[in-house]
């Protein structure tokens, strides 16, 4: 594999882009693509795990929103922050839930996640997950403990998006 051909030959295992100036490191983008093996060596090369792009994205945000259960799975066991949020206040189980990866949801609320974590406009992972129509990570969310009745900044409830 390339990956570690290059690792092996010296290249930096954190090393940020700078194109568009987004401060992508590997980590993030083998997270995004969920590939197991990538991540898995990266972190072994030393890689940050809680490292955050210039919006605020980790390895962890990334891994969730490709639905990636086995990154997520390592990135967690190495350390990752479960509640890192990007500038919008979007936390990894937020993003799990927006795009319905229950597995994901399932993993990060095992692994402590804020339930009711807000993003910048008051919407919760509950809020996001009826809204989009994802009926087991609404399940989920509920069995965790979720407030049903957390309204966002326009006072709207999980309940008039379902």
């Amino acid at each position: 594999m390339c990956l570690s051909l290059l690792l092996k030959a010296g290249a930096g295992a954190n090393i940020a882009t700078t194109k568009n100036e987004c401060g992508r490191t590997a980590l993030h983008c083998a997270a995004k693509h969920g590939s197991e093996a990538c991540v898995a060596m990266l972190l072994k090369a030393g890689a940050d795990v809680n490292a955050a792009s210039k919006h605020g994205e980790t390895a962890l945000l990334n891994a969730a929103s490709s639905g990636s259960e086995a990154c997520v799975s390592l990135l967690l066991k190495a350390g990752a922050n479960v509640d890192a949020a990007d500038k919008d206040g979007f936390t990894p189980l937020y993003i799990a839930a927006q795009e319905g990866h229950e597995a994901c949801v399932s993993l990060l609320l095992e692994a402590g996640a804020n339930v009711d974590a807000a993003d910048k406009d008051g919407a919760t992972p509950l809020y996001i997950a009826a809204l989009n129509g994802h009926e087991e990570c609404v399940s989920l969310l509920l069995e965790a403990g979720a407030n049903m009745d957390a309204a966002d900044k326009d006072g709207t409830t999980p309940l008039f998006v379902a």
